[in-house]
C-alpha cells in the first residue's frame, strides 16, 4: 500500500489526501471503534504514511526550493480572493462529474466581487448540501458516505484555496470520480433491495449508461488530435488567452 501511495503522489499530488481515506474506511467500512484508531498498531501504520509525506515535500523543496511555491508563481489573486472562488470552483467539479455538459479543456473562473455574488452562494450551497448528506447518512448508509467523503476529499484539493497553475481543469476530476462510481454503486444496491423500486432503478441505470456512453461518443471527435482539443477550447472560451497559448 506504501508503494501505491507512493505512485499515487508521484501520478497525481491530489493522492496526499488518500491517506485521510484510511481512518475513514476503518470507522465507516469495518466498523472500528474511534479509541481502536488510537491503537499501536494504526499509529504505526499512520507514521509510515507520515514519513512518506515529509519525504515527498522534502523532495520538492529540493527541486522547486519551496513546499507549495504556487502563489509566487502562478497566481496573482490574494487568498481572500481564492477563498472566495473555492465554492465556485468545488461546485463546478461536481456538477462536471454528475452532469457532464459545458466540457472544454478550458474553464473560466471568475471570482465574485463579494460573498453575496449568485455564483459564490450557488457553489456555496452545493457543498453545504455534500456535508449535510454526508452527516445526514454517517450512520445508516456507510458506504454512500465513504463515496461522498472521496469524492469531496478529492475536490477540495483543486480548489485552488493552495494556488495551482490554472484552477480548473477537467483531468483532476479522475481521482474524485471513483468517489462518485461508488455513491453510484451503494444507492443502486439499496435501491434494488427494494422490491418496488427494482424494475425501475434498472431501467434507470441502463438509461444513465447510454447517456454517459452517448455523450462520451459525441466528445471523441474533439480529442481527434492537438488541433481539434484547442480548437474546440477556442470554439468555447475565445476570450481566454489560455487557448492560444
Amino acid at each position: 500500500s506504501i508503494l501505491s501511495f507512493i505512485a499515487a503522489l508521484a501520478t497525481k499530488e491530489q493522492g496526499i489526501f488518500a491517506i485521510l481515506l484510511i481512518p475513514l474506511y476503518e470507522i465507516l467500512i469495518r466498523r472500528a471503534r474511534l479509541k481502536d484508531l488510537f491503537s499501536k498498531n494504526f499509529f504505526i501504520i499512520i507514521i509510515i504514511y507520515a514519513i512518506t509525506i515529509v519525504s515527498y515535500f522534502f523532495v520538492r523543496y529540493l527541486v522547486f526550493g519551496s513546499v507549495f511555491g504556487g502563489e509566487k508563481y502562478f497566481t496573482v489573486d490574494s487568498f481572500l480572493q481564492r477563498i472566495v472562488a473555492a465554492p465556485i470552483i468545488i461546485g463546478t467539479y461536481l456538477q462536471l462529474v454528475i452532469v457532464p455538459y459545458n466540457l472544454n479543456l478550458v474553464h473560466n473562473v471568475k471570482v465574485p466581487g463579494s460573498m453575496l455574488d449568485i455564483s459564490f452562494l450557488s457553489g456555496l450551497s452545493i457543498v453545504i448540501m455534500v456535508l449535510i448528506l454526508i452527516i445526514i447518512f454517517w450512520k445508516k448508509y456507510p458506504v454512500l458516505v465513504f463515496g461522498l467523503t472521496w469524492l469531496f476529499l478529492f475536490i477540495l484539493p483543486s480548489s485552488n484555496i493552495i494556488p495551482i497553475p490554472i484552477p480548473l481543469l477537467e483531468h483532476r476530476l479522475y481521482l474524485p470520480m471513483i468517489g462518485f462510481a461508488i455513491c453510484i454503486s451503494a444507492l443502486l444496491h439499496q435501491f434494488t433491495n427494494m422490491s418496488r423500486f427494482k424494475k425501475i432503478i434498472h431501467y434507470f441505470a441502463t438509461l444513465t449508461i447510454v447517456l454517459y456512453g452517448l455523450l462520451s461518443f459525441i466528445r471523441l471527435p474533439v480529442w481527434a488530435s492537438t488541433e481539434t482539443i484547442w480548437n474546440d477550447a477556442i470554439k468555447c472560451n475565445p476570450d481566454n488567452d489560455l487557448t492560444y497559448y
